[in-house]
């Protein structure tokens, strides 16, 4: 049991990490840091900008183009952004 849990936490890992390497890749910062990802989410947008400290929370759906995402800002579950 102990290591089924450790390979589902180290796949876990692994998928957050490509995740986020995805996302970082899709989006223009306006400031400095990245957005932080906190689950699953799907971008199919072109041109996203984020701001400083925003949290992106599971299920969150971004399609379009030239979305802008302001400063501080959480996006809750299961939010759809479309432009």
């Amino acid at each position: 049991m102990k290591l089924f849990c450790f390979v589902y936490r180290f796949g876990c890992k692994v998928k957050a990490f490509f995740r986020n390497k995805y996302v970082n890749s899709c989006y223009t910062s306006v400031l400095s840091s990245p957005p932080r990802i906190l689950g699953d989410i799907t971008i199919n947008a072109k041109n996203v900008k984020f701001g400083n400290n925003v949290v992106i929370y599971p299920g969150v759906y971004i399609w379009g183009e030239n979305i802008e995402i302001g400063n501080n800002v959480n996006i809750g579950v299961g939010t759809i952004i479309f432009s």
